[in-house]
């Protein structure tokens, strides 16, 4: 899946500039590692496959960047953060009681994210992937102005992403800046 893109470039480059924030630049090695140290501690705090929807919500871009990376290396699916019909809410300050209905709730404290971002990064195996299986849902409207849950499978993530990757970046090198949301990136 996506995260195998970023494993295999940060093998082959890893210096080259992977994100960058508006605080940071972070290297395809960096970002790799940063992605191996999340899914570990994901699989610490009990998440996997059969755990269901996983959505994200947290203040700061890059570790959602690499929440759904580590998700997505650990087979498990991602959903946005107003994905009402997630099964598990990943956030980093507790959410208002409307919000915790029917959703397991995990808030990354603050400590949490220091003892990750200092473990040593070991790389996580290469789990077998049921290209139909579901990867991400997301939300849209459509024309009745209420939000509904669109699947995802794994083989449809990756064939957008081949083509995203071979029409917008055509073999260019240099920096991409997304101008939609994190919620909009597939």
């Amino acid at each position: 899946m996506f995260d195998g893109f970023i494993r295999d470039h940060s093998r082959v480059t890893p210096r080259a500039i992977a994100v960058v924030t508006p605080t940071r630049r972070v290297t395809y090695g960096e970002f790799n590692a940063d992605i191996d140290r999340w899914g570990a501690a994901l699989t610490g705090l009990g998440l996997h496959p059969a755990s269901g929807v996983v959505s994200i919500r947290l203040a700061d871009p890059y570790l959602t960047y690499v929440l759904m990376a580590a998700l997505a290396r650990l087979r498990i699916a991602s959903s946005p953060y107003h994905d009402h019909g997630a099964d598990v809410r990943l956030v980093d300050k507790p959410p208002l009681p409307a919000e915790t209905e029917g959703a397991r709730i995990l808030v990354l404290d603050p400590g949490l994210a220091g003892r990750v971002g200092g473990a040593e990064p070991r790389p996580l195996p290469i789990l077998d992937l049921n290209p139909e299986g579901l990867g991400r849902v997301m939300l849209s409207s459509g024309t009745t102005q209420r939000p509904r849950r669109v699947a995802f499978s794994w083989r449809r993530l990756q064939a957008v992403n081949l083509a995203n990757l071979s029409s917008r970046g055509a073999g260019r090198h240099g920096l991409w800046v997304p101008v939609t949301t994190i919620e909009a990136m597939q």
